[in-house]
């Protein structure tokens, strides 16, 4: 089993002009058992967040952006997600309920992962016509 604390720090700024601004988001994970911190998957050439890691990315991508140069990887993975801006509150609501539903399976498939939890094989089920 695994565990993730998420914390989702939202800001509203203003902007140059009086009717906009602009709603900034941060995600980080605070606390992790059973799974590494580092959820965030980042490019080695700008640092920038580029996706939520998947269970072959926690396979793969160290947790360092050293250990992913001298591997001659091009990304690394990060425990924060920050600065993602919008100027529509619905985007950024979306965006949010998105990257933390993102995390959650993340989570899910790590944890059916190390579970031993197998997909695929064969099942065989005979139905006759008395099943309901």
């Amino acid at each position: 089993m695994s565990t993730v604390t998420l914390k989702t720090q939202q800001n509203i700024q203003p902007t140059a002009d009086p009717t906009q601004v602009i709603y900034q988001i941060t995600f980080t994970v605070t606390a992790a058992f059973g799974i590494d911190k580092e959820l965030f998957v980042a490019s080695v050439g700008d640092d920038t967040v580029q996706y939520i890691a998947k269970v072959r990315d926690l396979l793969v991508y160290p947790n360092t952006k050293a250990q992913a140069i001298s591997q001659g990887l091009d990304f690394y993975r990060v425990a924060q997600y920050p600065g993602l801006s919008y100027t529509s509150l619905s985007e950024a609501e979306n965006a949010t309920a998105v990257i933390q539903a993102a995390v959650q399976a993340v989570n899910i498939d790590w944890g059916q992962n190390n579970q031993g939890t197998t997909f695929g094989g064969t099942t065989t089920v005979t139905y006759d016509s008395s099943t309901t």
